[in-house]
């Protein structure tokens, strides 16, 4: 699955890495051209600063096999058509960026939004089906000290929230490539909270179930009482 990130300054930079690191086949289009450049030909060096027990560790990954490119015009006259693209620039520049990004966008390209702030799914809406719609926003230090170099500062971890903006196949799929970011032990830990949050909330209902039949059986007693 041929992934575009359109804006690939620091924010998409690092999600591009997580992906990448991830597995995911990714292209990143930016006019930033010495960046681009840097990544292309010596790939990108993805800095995590994590902090670990009131410390902060840092690890360096070289990341190679990024395809670069500074306009969506140059990225489809070498890749064709791309299966999903994120957009990560500001969120007053997400319309213009829609427009010019056409040209690799296809009949069943899904298009993303991981930028913070309100409307940029309105501004997906106007150009892409639902069907082919998925937002999102996350909590995420980034920075891009020089180019072919990012940084992450996960504050708890990689911290990105998406979905569809409707059930579909091809937002399904995406969901599941997109999935990647997060590191094995991660994903498990995760699904391993859901489940517990459902049987927290399963107990919960199943307790509050029984004090409204026990409340019920009081009332009940109460007037055969008063009736007496």
């Amino acid at each position: 699955m041929k992934i575009a990130m359109y804006g690939s300054g620091a924010a998409g930079s690092v999600f591009a890495s997580y992906l990448k690191k991830g597995g995911a086949d990714m292209i990143p289009i930016d006019r930033y051209e010495a960046h681009m450049k840097k990544v292309a030909e010596d790939g990108m060096h993805f800095t995590i600063h994590q902090e670990e027990n009131g410390a902060y560790t840092d690890y360096n990954y070289q990341l190679k096999g990024f395809r670069t490119y500074t306009s969506s015009a140059a990225a489809e006259e070498a890749e064709g058509k791309v299966d999903v693209i994120i957009y990560m620039t500001k969120a007053t520049q997400l319309e213009q960026a829609i427009q010019d990004s056409l040209p690799v966008v296809g009949d069943t390209t899904v298009a993303v939004s991981l930028i913070n702030g309100l409307g940029n799914d309105d501004n997906l809406f106007k150009v892409f089906p639902k069907e082919r719609c998925i937002i999102g926003s996350g909590v995420l230090g980034t920075a891009l000290p020089e180019p072919g170099h990012c940084v992450s500062t996960p504050a708890g971890g990689v911290q990105m929230n998406f979905g569809g903006a409707v059930r579909s196949e091809l937002n399904d799929a995406a969901c599941a490539e997109m999935l990647k970011v997060l590191p094995r032990r991660r994903l498990r830990r995760l699904l391993a909270r859901r489940r517990a949050g459902y049987r927290q909330q399963h107990l919960q209902i199943h307790l509050e179930k029984g004090l409204r039949q026990r409340n019920r059986q009081h009332r009940l007693r109460g007037s055969a009482s008063e009736d007496r």
